[in-house]
């Protein structure tokens, strides 16, 4: 303190006496001092206010002389609690008091990372508290333009759900907590415990309402639409850019990231306004609006730029230009952006004009398509009428020439088949020829139509065969009957082909049998157990020799003994609930153990009781093919 009270006395670095009311000096490192003096002529003692109004100064130190000669000091600043200031208010004031007839000198040093702005001036009490209401009330006005202007912005957006009248209120936003920021009511109403947050907040903020307004330029424009280089030099390089400096912002030491963030922010509103001028020369009128309120802004924006780097001196002007171009600014724009929702409403009324005769249009299509529609749809109904009755045709073919009341001498039997459509692909048969009785049994691949085609053939060409050959073996039955129908099969263009077995009844209870179909079961009265006989051979229609792989075969019935044949409609059925994904053959399939169980309870029964209890079972089973089976109980 010492060194600085004896400046004048041929020190290097002497005082020197200020020519203007303010000093700025822009971002430096330097420590500035400043001394006063002040004079009570009166006869009372004196009350006054020193104040700094540039409130970004980091430390100020107020050095006051006592009577014994010593120096005591008040130290205020943004980098310390906002409540250990003497005065609450948003600029830095310290009360002070001279006595009456007293001349007292004051020291003031200061030290900052923001610049370097010296604004001092004296108050007292009463005309500061008067200036600082006015201040408020000044301030508060402006707040408030600003946050109604956000609330009607955001209120558009939630109406309207278009990006802009999104990122206009957020830009909004965060310049009103930008200007809160630069002039300390930010720190005083929001932050007052956190300095070092209050700090920092400045530049990113900054860089944040730079980042919405790219959004916004983006958006409210239509880049994508009108100038679709300039979008993209926007979304992919800009934008980009812009996030790293904000990011940068809050890493780096304050005078840098300041420093960045305003030339960003200054660069960036140049460029907007670049944008905005090559639409406002293709006459786009959202550019009309754009560029004379970015003008605006960036006037009083240059203005605080200028005052922030100590180019201009600090003034009512200076230090409330943000606050006066900002808010035309964002009047003027939100006055666009309502502007675009009268000319939204007129657009839609053409679009509706236009959608109506587009409406009255396709009626008129329309109402000829349906009448088109209907004149088919009566087509296909005759169509579908005829078809049902060829089918009810096919299907009476079939169930005609199927045994009405089969009948072997000494034997008892039923015989029963489910089709899945209309018409199937199972096939049975009970046939007496001069003396020997035959048994057949078989499965067409798949069903429907062409199925129960491929049945009636087989059927026609066995019945044939045994009319004109009664003692024929049942291997050479299956050779004439795949010789006589394979090349009728392929004639239909598709992959069928027919497991069958045949059955020749002999005396004594034996059965002559051949065809490969499913197993042969077989229960035995004496011993009370099914027994399976596998059938050998080769499918129907699959080659036109099958004489070699076929061969006969003999079984022998007792008395009480059941013979039970089946098509794999039975055996497939799937469990009832399952599905294709997690269908488990062992446990969810009905099968042959199952089959082969029922036979051995009900084995004993007449034949019509056998049948019952199989149906009883697979209610709880989905069948998707025929089911057929013939039950034969030896007398």
């Amino acid at each position: 303190m010492a060194e600085v009270k004896n400046r004048d006395s041929g020190l290097r670095q002497k005082w020197l006496k200020s020519r203007t009311e303010t000093l700025g000096f822009g971002f430096t490192d330097s420590v500035y001092w400043v001394r006063f003096t002040a004079t009570n002529p009166t006869a009372e003692d004196l009350d006054f206010i020193l104040v700094q109004n540039y409130p970004l100064i980091n430390h100020l130190k107020l050095f006051s002389p006592g009577t014994d000669g010593k120096f005591t000091s008040i130290e205020v600043g943004r980098v310390k609690p906002f409540d250990a200031r003497p005065i609450r208010n948003r600029k830095f004031a310290i009360p002070l008091s001279i006595k009456a007839g007293s001349e007292l000198t004051y020291y003031v040093r200061q030290e900052t990372t923001s610049s370097m702005n010296i604004v001092l001036s004296v108050w007292s009490p009463e005309s500061f508290a008067d200036a600082a209401m006015s201040e408020y009330q000044l301030l508060m006005l402006y707040y408030g333009i600003i946050a109604v202007m956000f609330i009607y912005n955001l209120c558009l957006f939630m109406f309207i759900r278009k990006l802009e009248y999104l990122y206009y209120p957020l830009f909004i936003l965060f310049f009103l907590l930008f200007i809160m920021g630069q002039n300390g009511t930010a720190f005083q109403y929001l932050w007052p415990n956190y300095p070092s947050w209050g700090i920092y907040f400045i530049p990113f903020s900054l860089c944040l309402l730079v980042i919405f307004a790219f959004l916004f330029t983006d958006a409210f424009l239509d880049l994508k639409k009108n100038n679709t280089r300039q979008s993209r030099i926007l979304v992919r390089l800009i934008l980009p850019a812009v996030f790293i400096v904000t990011a940068l912002c809050l890493f780096l030491p304050y005078r840098y990231a300041m420093i960045i963030s305003a030339v960003t922010a200054g660069l960036s509103v140049c460029y907007g306004i670049y944008i905005g001028m090559l639409l406002f020369i293709q006459k786009v009128r959202n550019a009309y609006f754009y560029v004379i309120s970015w003008f605006l802004f960036l006037f009083g924006a240059n203005l605080y730029i200028l005052m922030t780097f100590g180019v201009l001196q600090t003034s009512f002007m200076t230090n409330w230009s943000l606050q006066i171009g900002s808010a035309f600014q964002v009047v003027l724009l939100s006055i666009a952006l309502a502007d675009r929702i009268n000319i939204m409403k007129k657009d839609l009324a053409v679009l509706n004009t236009r959608l109506e005769e587009k409406v009255r249009e396709r009626t008129a299509e329309l109402n000829a398509a349906v009448e088109e529609l209907e004149t088919t749809n009566g087509l296909l109904v005759d169509a579908q009428i005829e078809l049902w009755g060829e089918m009810k045709l096919a299907r009476k073919i079939q169930t005609v020439l199927l045994p009405d009341n089969p009948q072997i001498p000494g034997y008892e039997i039923l015989a029963f088949m489910s089709t899945a459509d209309d018409v199937g692909g199972d096939y049975y048969d009970i046939i007496n020829a001069e003396g020997m009785d035959w048994v057949a049994i078989g499965d067409v691949s798949g069903h429907g139509v062409s199925a129960g085609l491929v049945m009636m053939m087989v059927q026609t060409a066995v019945r044939v065969a045994l009319e004109r050959e009664p003692g024929i073996s049942p291997s050479d039955l299956l050779e004439l009957v795949n010789s006589a129908i394979s090349e009728n099969i392929k004639k239909l263009d598709e992959d069928k082909y027919m497991t069958i077995t045949v059955l020749a009844a002999h005396r004594d209870g034996k059965f002559m049998f051949s065809g490969l179909h499913q197993d042969i079961l077989i229960y035995r009265a004496e011993t009370r157990i099914v027994e399976k006989v596998n059938t050998e051979g080769i499918w129907i229609g699959v080659m036109g020799d099958i004489r070699k792989p076929s061969g006969d075969h003999v079984i022998e019935m007792h008395p009480g003994d059941t013979l039970f044949l089946y098509t794999d409609g039975i055996t497939e059925a799937w469990e009832k609930g399952t599905t294709r994904d997690n269908r488990d053959p062992d446990r969810h399939m009905f099968g042959e153990d199952r089959l082969v169980g029922i036979l051995e309870r009900t084995g004993e029964k007449i034949p019509g009781e056998i049948k019952d209890e199989v149906m009883k079972a697979l209610e709880n089973y989905q069948c998707d093919d025929d089911v057929t089976m013939v039950v034969i109980r030896r007398l």
